[in-house]
Protein backbone atom coordinates (compact mmCIF):
# COMPACT_ATOMS: atom_id res chain seq x y z
CA UNK A 1 0.00 0.00 0.00
CA UNK A 2 1.27 3.48 -0.92
CA UNK A 3 1.65 6.47 1.34
CA UNK A 4 -1.45 8.02 2.85
CA UNK A 5 -1.51 11.79 2.97
CA UNK A 6 -5.19 12.49 3.61
CA UNK A 7 -6.80 12.10 6.99
CA UNK A 8 -10.30 12.98 8.07
CA UNK A 9 -9.40 16.70 7.97
CA UNK A 10 -7.29 16.74 4.80
CA UNK A 11 -3.51 16.88 4.64
CA UNK A 12 -1.96 17.79 7.99
CA UNK A 13 1.54 18.61 9.19
CA UNK A 14 4.02 21.38 9.81
CA UNK A 15 4.75 23.64 6.87
CA UNK A 16 8.21 22.91 5.48
CA UNK A 17 8.22 19.33 6.78
CA UNK A 18 6.98 16.33 4.84
CA UNK A 19 4.33 16.21 3.49
CA UNK A 20 3.63 19.98 3.67
CA UNK A 21 6.49 21.08 1.42
CA UNK A 22 6.10 23.49 -1.51
CA UNK A 23 6.94 20.68 -3.96
CA UNK A 24 4.30 18.32 -2.55
CA UNK A 25 1.64 21.05 -2.40
CA UNK A 26 2.36 22.01 -6.02
CA UNK A 27 1.93 18.36 -7.08
CA UNK A 28 -1.25 18.17 -5.01
CA UNK A 29 -2.64 21.24 -6.81
CA UNK A 30 -1.78 19.72 -10.17
CA UNK A 31 -3.42 16.39 -9.31
CA UNK A 32 -6.56 18.10 -7.97
CA UNK A 33 -6.66 20.30 -11.07
CA UNK A 34 -6.55 17.26 -13.34
CA UNK A 35 -9.41 15.64 -11.43
CA UNK A 36 -11.50 18.84 -11.43
CA UNK A 37 -10.94 19.19 -15.19
CA UNK A 38 -12.60 15.90 -16.06
CA UNK A 39 -15.81 16.72 -17.89
CA UNK A 40 -15.28 20.49 -17.58
CA UNK A 41 -15.65 22.84 -20.54
CA UNK A 42 -13.05 25.53 -21.12
CA UNK A 43 -10.79 26.62 -18.30
CA UNK A 44 -12.43 25.80 -14.95
CA UNK A 45 -12.02 28.35 -12.15
CA UNK A 46 -11.01 27.39 -8.62
CA UNK A 47 -11.13 29.68 -5.58
CA UNK A 48 -8.49 29.03 -2.93
CA UNK A 49 -9.41 29.92 0.61
CA UNK A 50 -6.72 30.55 3.21
CA UNK A 51 -6.19 32.06 6.59
CA UNK A 52 -3.84 34.95 7.21
CA UNK A 53 -0.91 33.03 8.71
CA UNK A 54 2.36 33.60 6.85
CA UNK A 55 2.43 29.96 5.74
CA UNK A 56 -0.82 30.55 3.84
CA UNK A 57 1.05 32.62 1.27
CA UNK A 58 3.57 29.84 0.63
CA UNK A 59 0.79 27.25 0.28
CA UNK A 60 -1.23 29.56 -1.97
CA UNK A 61 1.74 30.07 -4.32
CA UNK A 62 2.45 26.33 -4.53
CA UNK A 63 -1.22 25.42 -5.11
CA UNK A 64 -1.56 28.19 -7.69
CA UNK A 65 1.46 26.82 -9.58
CA UNK A 66 -0.04 23.32 -9.58
CA UNK A 67 -3.52 24.42 -10.66
CA UNK A 68 -2.08 26.70 -13.35
CA UNK A 69 -0.03 23.80 -14.74
CA UNK A 70 -3.30 21.84 -14.93
CA UNK A 71 -4.81 24.72 -16.98
CA UNK A 72 -7.09 26.18 -14.29
CA UNK A 73 -8.04 29.80 -13.73
CA UNK A 74 -7.50 31.04 -10.17
CA UNK A 75 -9.02 34.41 -9.37
CA UNK A 76 -7.15 36.17 -6.57
CA UNK A 77 -9.31 36.73 -3.53
CA UNK A 78 -8.77 38.59 -0.31
CA UNK A 79 -9.31 36.78 2.98
CA UNK A 80 -13.09 36.60 3.48
CA UNK A 81 -15.57 34.68 5.59
CA UNK A 82 -16.35 31.25 4.17
CA UNK A 83 -20.01 32.13 3.60
CA UNK A 84 -18.99 34.81 1.06
CA UNK A 85 -16.98 32.29 -0.95
CA UNK A 86 -20.09 30.17 -1.51
CA UNK A 87 -21.65 32.94 -3.60
CA UNK A 88 -18.98 32.60 -6.31
CA UNK A 89 -19.88 30.65 -9.46
CA UNK A 90 -16.77 28.49 -9.71
CA UNK A 91 -15.97 24.92 -10.66
CA UNK A 92 -14.40 24.24 -7.25
CA UNK A 93 -13.33 25.99 -4.08
CA UNK A 94 -10.66 24.85 -1.63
Amino acid sequence: MGRRYFGTDGVRGKVGESPITPEFVMHLGYAAGRIFSKGARGKPAVLLGKDTRISGYLLEAALTAGFTAARHCLPHARPAPERRCGAQRLAQSL
